[in-house]
């Protein structure tokens, strides 16, 4: 026998996570309510171009921004709660009532339910948010100098981004000048190697390798390893690098 009472409890308090249709035996309605919120996100941020940004900034980032729209997933539930605590209790027990089912079933087919809905979670975040990482400590899939490597992106950006992405470059060249950007532990040092006149090569280093290039200078000839992320104005971007011993 289902409560009303309760189900406007459920709906309150764990509406965003569909507890409140599982209680009602309303498997695809529960399903929906642990799916939407990332489904449509990620469609948002996807049309706007947000997620490519997201997805670069690493999953700490993407889930901070993700819960910080969880308010607005509160708006459906609420409304569930609101409608079942005007519903009148007859109306509740004909609809919600009339049809027994096995107690047990239920339990298997919510539980069936949530883990698809957390499994469907995972897979989403996983592919859209989590950036591959890659093994920067085995041998280099392509060696190619600096001024080669810009030559590149000069003449086709598009290809060469098909060509470069996902792989580990072996990178060599000349330290053409030095900057610094922000870090979460502070300022952490860049180098650009000199390019093919039209780009340069920035180099930005996991902060375990910014005592190691410390010491280094414009001038000095250097040997990396990096990832390729993104062309930026003047630059093709190289992250996490770390310098070959």
């Amino acid at each position: 026998m289902k409560s009303k009472s309760f189900t406007v409890i459920l709906a309150f308090l764990l509406g965003p996570l569909g507890l409140h249709r599982l209680y009602l035996r309303q498997y695809r309605l529960a399903f929906f309510y642990l799916a939407y919120p990332i489904t449509l996100l990620t469609a948002v941020f996807y049309f706007t171009g947000y997620l490519e940004v997201l997805s670069d900034a690493g999953p700490a980032e993407a889930i901070g921004t993700l819960a910080s729209f969880a308010p607005l997933f509160l708006i459906l539930p609420f409304i569930d709660g609101i409608r079942f605590l005007l519903m009148p209790g007859e109306k509740f027990t004909i609809r919600y009532n009339s049809r027994q089912k096995h107690a047990t079933k239920e339990v298997y087919y919510s539980i069936g339910v949530l883990l698809l809905g957390v499994l469907y979670n995972y897979l989403i975040f996983h592919t859209f948010y989590e950036k591959p990482v890659l093994d920067l400590s085995k041998k280099a899939d392509i060696e190619i100098t600096a001024e080669d490597l810009a030559a590149a992106f000069s003449k086709n950006e598009e290809e060469a981004a098909m060509e470069y992405a996902g792989k580990v470059l072996g990178v060599s060249g000349v330290i053409e000048s030095e900057e610094t950007q922000l870090a979460q532990d502070g300022e952490e040092k860049v180098l650009i190697l000199t390019g093919d006149g039209n780009l340069t090569i920035r180099c930005e280093f996991k902060p375990e390798e910014q005592k190691k290039i410390k010491d280094l200078s414009v001038g000095d000839e250097i040997s990396l390893k990096g990832s390729y992320r993104e062309v930026m104005i003047f630059d093709v971007v190289l992250e996490q690098c770390v310098l070959n011993e």
